[in-house]
């Protein structure tokens, strides 16, 4: 009876153990996978910033090059005035 009792324990401590190492691995996964999904979203934010700064960077050589344009155009109107006067 008592090796009977004594056999239970170990295997309930065995048991337990299992369920602990199995619950930490488990607890370690889902940590992993926020991080990972974490990391994720940190990508997707930097892509994003990436590309609305080099949209802002194109739209202002577009308004540069606008700018430039207006002012040629408005050089050779002046010149041309200036001519017939």
């Amino acid at each position: 009876k008592k090796e009977d009792i004594k056999v239970k324990t170990e295997v309930k401590v065995f048991e337990n153990k299992h369920e602990a190492k199995v619950e930490k691995a488990n607890a370690d996964l889902a940590m992993k996978k926020a991080k990972w999904a974490q990391n994720l979203q940190m990508g997707d934010v930097k892509a994003k910033k990436v590309v609305a700064l080099r949209e802002a960077e194109l739209q202002k050589g577009v308004e540069v090059m606008n700018a430039l344009t207006q002012t040629e155009k408005l050089k050779a109107k002046f010149l041309t005035k200036a001519s017939i006067e």
